[in-house]
């Protein structure tokens, strides 16, 4: 490719993506005969945002509300009081979906 990664584009996506994913995304890259695009970082990030393993981490990490975020979804109808558990982190008080994962991603 005619711009490879930089040193800072590949910091960047070591902190955002665990090692395996990105891998996995450049041999998808090669495969797809990518080579010919003109930005590795750009055609990365284009790969990440279709990649569905990457959609699936995404879809399982658990969504942490606020007290407004959560007032809004009552008003909405869109979930109910006693779906909501509250937990605290760093000394405030959150809410997350029970249907969520016990164990919010910080």
């Amino acid at each position: 490719m005619p711009e490879p990664f930089t040193h800072q584009q590949a910091v960047t996506l070591l902190k955002k993506y665990p090692e395996e994913d990105i891998a996995r995304i450049v041999i998808a890259m090669h495969n797809k005969n990518a080579s010919t695009h003109k930005s590795a970082y750009a055609t990365f990030c284009s790969f990440a945002a279709t990649d569905h393993i990457l959609k699936q981490k995404r879809e399982k990490q658990t969504r942490i509300y606020t007290f407004n975020q959560m007032t809004i979804m009552l008003t909405k109808g869109e979930a109910r009081r006693e779906d909501f558990q509250p937990i605290e982190k760093d000394g405030t008080r959150y809410f997350i979906l029970k249907t969520d994962q016990i164990n919010p991603k910080t």
